[in-house]
């Protein structure tokens, strides 16, 4: 794994904070994961980890 970080700017966040941009820490890498496999099918669909929502926790499948 291997650490990243991102720059991302919201204005609800400049605008509580007062600060132009937000600094999010992350990982990239490979890693092997397995499991049933409903739940694997899940897990790619809706990512993994937090704010999956904004495009963070995509996985793909090698």
């Amino acid at each position: 794994m291997q650490k990243q970080v991102i720059k991302r700017t919201l204005k609800g966040f400049r605008k509580h904070t007062g600060k132009p941009v937000m600094y999010l820490t992350g990982n990239v890498g490979i890693f092997e994961l397995s499991g049933y496999s409903k739940d694997l099918e899940i897990l790619y669909k809706i990512g993994i980890g937090t704010k999956t929502g904004q495009g963070f926790g995509m996985v793909e499948v090698l």
